[in-house]
């Protein structure tokens, strides 16, 4: 079944406005160094290439860096370049200028030469409050993207398989579960090695993440090798829920980022989307219920087509479809939650750039309005833009189930 995702939008009468705060959105997050910054996005300097559309500094040692130090003063706008591609505006979010701490809206602003104009203000340190909100809609997209992705590794692909097959009465046997066993002892470990070293590199979560994900694919892979074993995973997954919710996820990060110091974006990425990997699962599971019970798929059965068949043609894509709703919304949670620890002083590190820091830094001088009302307006765009696609694609899902009910 194809997933239309706009037209599902355009049948509902809202696709001039969803769209073009799904564009804003998209070009926020991957293009936000062509749209504001003091370092070029492409240049050409004596006769030697850099790109700085990904990266932020330098990383080889060439003449850009040398002359940068030696010439410009760290100064990209001194230098004579054979070509250059400069973003839209020249405020960078990062640059500290505490001769204009707390400077209101559309102020100009003079500095090595360069007038810059200081459209949403500047904080308690002088930084741009414009590029700020350009950027901490980039972190905060990403952020919660990357956290609904690993809700989705860890809540959705385990639960729908096992539901599917505890719905279906099949056994697993004893590789099986030994390779689940293996998955969450490595799991445990990494959750273990967090708590105790404060933190984790990036490549060093990735491999554990895909450690995991190969010990559940074998799990899948070798269920019907050797004995088969009679356990209700699929009820200790209700179980767990019923105590994981009994508190409120809050409290859980709040533990959390306690524990660990400075934690990077993927880091609270991480930490969210395991968070909010079990109110994926409960959805899934209800959601991988009802497809089991489904006349189609009770006739695939009978007929003979493999688990693996059914799951990957029939149940994935149809429980995937359902979950798109919970997943906007999620967006919606995510970001909201971030934006509030880091409002209350937790989360990433200081340095990083945040919406909710923003928000933080306001209450240290409370006349600075425009640290409340800008950043405000970025995390209700987010939130409203993910809520009206969740909205849109309930209704839609709901039609779709009437009129399903009435043919």
């Amino acid at each position: 079944m194809k997933i239309n995702f706009f037209n599902s939008i355009r049948s509902q009468g809202f696709n001039n406005s969803i769209i073009f705060s799904v564009i804003v959105l998209f070009v926020c997050s991957f293009f936000a160094r062509c749209i504001t910054g003091s370092r070029p996005i492409l240049c050409k300097y004596k006769s030697e290439y850099y790109s700085f559309f990904f990266a932020s500094s330098i990383k080889n040692k060439g003449l850009l860096k040398q002359d940068l130090q030696l010439i410009a003063n760290n100064n990209f706008h001194k230098l004579d370049y054979d070509f250059v591609i400069w973003p839209i505006f020249s405020n960078d979010p990062y640059e500290l200028n505490l001769s204009h701490a707390w400077t209101k809206p559309f102020t100009i602003i003079e500095k090595d030469g360069l007038k810059k104009n200081l459209y949403f203000g500047s904080n308690d340190v002088g930084r741009d409050i414009f590029s700020g909100c350009i950027y901490g809609l980039q972190n905060g997209m990403i952020l919660s993207l990357f956290a609904i992705f690993i809700s989705l590794l860890f809540g959705f692909i385990p639960t729908v398989i096992l539901s599917y097959l505890h719905s279906i009465d099949r056994k697993y046997s004893l590789i099986s579960w030994i390779f689940i066993f293996l998955a969450a002892l490595v799991f445990a470990y990494t959750l273990a090695f967090i708590l105790e070293f404060k933190t984790i590199s990036t490549p060093a979560l990735i491999y554990c993440v895909c450690i995991i994900l190969l010990l559940n694919f074998l799990a899948f892979r070798y269920r019907n090798k050797g004995r088969n074993l009679n356990f209700t995973f699929d009820r200790f997954i209700l179980y767990f829920l019923i105590l994981f919710q009994s508190i409120p996820l809050l409290i859980y990060f709040l533990v959390l980022s306690q524990i660990i110091i400075k934690p990077n974006i993927i880091m609270i990425g991480f930490m969210i989307g395991i968070l909010y990997a079990p109110i994926i699962m409960k959805y899934t599971r209800y959601f991988t219920w009802n497809r089991s019970q489904e006349n189609f798929i009770q006739s695939k059965i009978a007929l003979g087509f493999s688990d693996s068949n059914i799951l990957r043609t029939c149940i994935i894509p149809n429980v995937l479809k359902d979950l798109f709703p919970i997943l906007a919304f999620g967006i919606c949670n995510i970001v909201l939650l971030e934006a509030s620890l880091r409002f209350l002083g937790l989360g990433m590190a200081i340095e990083e750039i945040s919406l909710g820091a923003f928000l933080h830094q306001s209450r240290s001088f409370p006349q600075a309005w425009w640290l409340i009302i800008f950043p405000g307006l970025c995390i209700y765009f987010i939130t409203y833009t993910f809520y009206r696609i969740g909205e849109i694609l309930s209704q839609d899902l709901n039609l779709q189930s009437m009129n399903s009910i009435e043919n």
